[in-house]
């Protein structure tokens, strides 16, 4: 194996480690947070992203004609790539994604390492050509049954613990108090226009705020209304709601810098998870014989989400997941009046 193989293969490495802990985090971060894209949304972007990163390196490789890296690096891409979109769509792209890149890349350097090719070889092209087909013969087997795996693991974790919960359909909603409508509040509510926003005082800001928890609130039939208060969270969180005090924290640097709809965003996620805590204290008070119920099940699965919340990945933690979905389609109904009225 050629030199030059080895310090484009060390190259290639320090590349997947740059996206994989410096890059992809830091993009994830500010599109994540931005206002009109949901979580899978924002996941496609990264995506594409990454994809336009690699080209680059495979336009180096093949300029400089190290065919067979750059075969190897595409293979590697293109895998990668395929299981992160799969995955983002079964809200498991760690899991799948760190698998199939790991046996990509293993194999992909094995090959390198056991090849026997060397630039004298007069049948260079077709030996390459047939140990090229065994390796993407190979890899699809893999991805094949990493796929697999990811169902099945996907599939007992709803057996076990009840469904990734998808938030329920708002017009099942029995009726609230139209005085805390999101249209009949819409004066108010224009405040989260950007221009407005950015005059408004930081005691301003917190009224209007509070008259969102208020319209969740009733929306939500939680039988209270939560505080709210600003301080400084800890890693990168925009929000905490505590059950104990019936409080929502948002982030001081967050409320402060970031948009005024994903500082919104971030208030109907935590108001979410109020309602979700109401739910575990309704789960624990039913009588047993309706725990077979399908609605218990999802009651329940808020309940696991707590209860696991240190060890479950926070992408794919139930109550998460469903304060997520909520946040992208409730700010929806926000935005369209502000701006649509």
């Amino acid at each position: 194996m050629r030199k030059e193989n080895i310090k484009v293969a060390l190259a290639y490495i320090l590349k997947y480690a740059f996206w994989s802990f410096i890059a992809m985090p830091y993009f994830e971060k500010i599109f994540v947070s931005m206002p009109g894209l949901d979580y899978r949304t924002s996941k496609l972007i990264l995506i594409l992203i990454l994809t336009a990163g690699a080209v680059p390196g495979l336009v180096y490789t093949l300029r400089r004609g190290l065919y067979d890296i750059a075969f190897i690096a595409g293979i590697i891409n293109s895998f990668g790539v395929y299981t992160l979109i799969i995955c983002v769509f079964f809200d498991r792209e760690i899991f799948m994604s760190i698998i199939i890149q790991l046996i990509t890349i293993v194999l992909a350097f094995s090959y390198l390492v056991f090849s026997d090719i060397t630039e004298d070889d007069e049948d260079k092209k077709t030996v390459f050509k047939r140990r090229f087909k065994k390796l993407i013969k190979s890899l699809y087997v893999i991805t094949a049954l990493c796929f697999v795996l990811n169902i099945a693991v996907l599939g007992i974790t709803l057996g076990k613990n009840g469904p990734i919960i998808k938030a329920p359909v708002d017009a099942l909603s029995l009726k609230t108090d139209e005085a805390l409508s999101i249209a009949n509040n819409r004066e108010a509510l224009l405040d989260f226009k950007a221009d407005r926003w950015e005059k408004l005082t930081i005691k301003e800001r917190l009224e209007v705020l509070r008259l969102v928890i208020k319209i969740e609130s009733e929306h939500l039939g939680i039988g209270y209304v939560p505080s709210l208060a600003l301080e400084d969270l800890e890693g990168n969180q925009a929000g905490v709601f505590t059950s104990g005090e019936k409080i929502i924290k948002l982030d001081t640097e967050h409320f402060e810098k970031a948009s005024p709809e994903a500082v919104l965003k971030s208030l109907l996620h935590e108001c979410r998870h109020s309602y979700q805590h109401e739910c575990v204290d309704i789960a624990q008070e039913i009588n047993e014989k309706y725990k077979k119920l399908f609605i218990y099940r999802q009651l329940a699965g808020y309940q696991y989400g707590f209860d696991n919340y240190e060890t479950v990945d926070y992408k794919t933690n139930p109550v998460e997941v469903d304060a997520r979905e909520y946040a992208d389609r409730r700010i929806v109904k926000y935005l369209e009046e502000i701006y649509g009225g």
